[in-house]
């Protein structure tokens, strides 16, 4: 080209080379972004937003396995839910147990609790993880007494609870447990396995024979101090 004094024009195709690798880059970019997004805003409907930033920055799929932690456990079940289920069609027994369960969740996230399962009208919540809160206790017996205190105003005021009116029963318990992904290998699940957990079931329970709505353990009651009665 030079001996027969051909111009060849380099710098554009090399510029636009440029700018189209350039744009491509940032479709991509905004492409894995807003899958990135939707995949946070799916999971959160089924994990714990902690729990999904953690996989995320990590860049890899969770495994199974666990860690002791020191943790406060939230049971909470609906008295009489049986029958109310027999009598109460069907379409009513949703609506009635979508808004309970909806600001009951709300009570125990804004405390920063996370909610490992539902069990039917059973609330199972977890306080300090997954991320350290040396306030558990506190924190668990305060979204109980928040759940008592608006089902109240449920009782009250909703018309989703005009036909029933729903009474519950919480049991807290506090002490080490094992935290961390359980299941299979193919499905599981963020949650909490200890004796501290069986006891916590046992303590809801226990709310019958006492004839009281919230029974918290003396472990529960010595870390959350003297703030409460």
């Amino acid at each position: 080209a030079f001996d027969r004094a051909l111009v060849i024009p380099v710098a554009e195709p090399f510029l636009a080379g440029v700018a189209a690798l350039a744009a491509m880059v940032g479709y991509r970019f905004v492409g894995s972004d807003r899958d990135r997004r939707l995949l946070a805003k799916s999971f959160a409907l089924y994990l714990a937003p902690d729990v999904i930033e953690r996989m995320l920055r990590s860049n890899k799929l969770p495994e199974l396995g666990g860690e002791i932690r020191n943790v406060t456990i939230f049971f909470s079940d609906i008295e009489g839910f049986s029958l109310i289920a027999e009598r109460m069609p069907a379409h009513d027994l949703m609506q009635l147990m979508n808004e309970y369960l909806t600001e009951m969740t709300d009570i125990i996230e804004r405390h920063g609790g996370y909610v490992d399962k539902y069990i039917g009208d059973s609330i199972v919540a977890l306080f300090g993880a997954p991320l350290d809160d040396p306030h558990h206790a506190a924190n668990a017996a305060r979204a109980a007494l928040d759940c008592s205190a608006r089902l109240a105003e449920l009782n009250r005021d909703s018309a989703a609870f005009r036909n029933c009116k729903l009474a519950q029963r919480i049991g807290i318990n506090s002490g080490e447990s094992l935290v961390g992904n359980f299941g299979s290998r193919k499905r599981f699940n963020y949650s909490v396995m200890s004796d501290a957990v069986n006891l916590a079931s046992r303590l809801e329970g226990a709310n019958k024979f006492y004839g009281t709505s919230i029974i918290a353990s003396d472990t529960t009651v010595k870390l959350a101090g003297d703030a409460f009665a």
